[in-house]
C-alpha cells in the first residue's frame, strides 16, 4: 500500500494483522465494509520470504527481535510477531479451543455471559474448518521425542490428548518460529488476509 491508497482512508480501519486483527478485517470486508488493515512490520508470507540466517529472520519478524520482557516472578522474554500475520507466522500453528472453564472465568470475571459454549460451538467449527486444523500426524523416523513421552505417560496413566495444529501439510522443516518455509502452516498471510484482499479490503 502506498500513502495515496492511505489517504483515501476507510470506514474501519484495523490495526495489527495478527489472528484477531486478520479475522476482523476478513469479516468486515467480507460483509462489504471499506476496511484497511495497518501492520507495522513488512510482508514475509512468501515461503521465500523466510528463508535466511535465524538471527536475520528474528529481528525482521520479532518485535524487538524476540525480546519483550514481561516482568513478574520470574520476568521473562515474550516473543511477538511483526510482520503480515502477526504472531500467526512465528508460532507453531496450535490451535485449541477455548476451554469451558475459561468462558465460565469470563461470565463471572468479566461479564461476558453470552460466550457460552454453545454460542460459540459454530464459531469454532468454522474457524477449524478454514485453518484445516487437525491432530498432528505422526512421520516415521522423524517424531522418536514424542513416541517415547507418550508411551512413558501412558504408562504412568495419564491422558495423551494430540496437539491441534493448523499445518496440515507439515514438513517438520523445525522453522515454525521463524515462518513456514514451505507454506504448509495456515497462518493469517495465508489464509483470512488474503480472502479479505480479495473481498475488496486493503491491507
Amino acid at each position: 500500500m502506498d500513502n495515496t491508497d492511505l489517504a483515501k482512508g476507510a470506514t474501519v480501519v484495523v490495526v495489527g494483522s495478527g489472528a484477531g486483527g486478520a479475522t476482523a478485517f476478513r469479516t468486515l470486508a467480507l460483509a462489504g465494509v471499506d476496511v484497511l488493515l495497518l501492520e507495522e512490520g513488512s510482508d514475509s508470507s512468501s515461503p521465500l520470504g523466510y528463508h535466511g540466517r535465524l538471527s536475520d529472520l528474528t529481528a525482521r519478524l520479532y518485535r524487538q527481535g524476540g525480546l519483550t520482557p514481561v516482568m513478574g516472578t520470574p520476568p521473562f522474554a515474550f516473543g511477538e510477531g511483526r510482520t503480515l500475520g502477526g504472531t500467526t507466522e512465528i508460532n507453531g500453528g496450535l490451535f485449541w479451543r477455548t476451554p469451558e472453564w475459561v468462558l465460565d472465568d469470563w461470565s463471572s470475571r468479566g461479564g461476558l455471559g453470552h460466550l457460552s459454549p454453545t454460542l460459540l460451538e459454530p464459531v469454532f467449527a468454522d474457524l477449524e474448518r478454514d485453518l484445516r486444523s487437525g491432530p498432528t500426524r505422526t512421520l516415521d523416523g522423524y517424531d522418536k521425542d514424542s513416541e517415547l513421552l507418550t508411551h512413558g505417560a501412558r504408562s504412568l496413566g495419564w491422558n495423551v490428548v494430540e496437539a491441534q495444529r493448523v499445518v496440515p501439510d507439515c514438513s517438520r522443516s523445525n522453522q515454525c518460529g521463524s515462518g513456514c518455509a514451505t507454506g504448509a502452516k495456515q497462518s493469517m498471510a495465508m489464509t483470512y488476509i488474503p480472502e479479505g484482499v480479495r473481498a475488496g479490503g486493503r491491507v
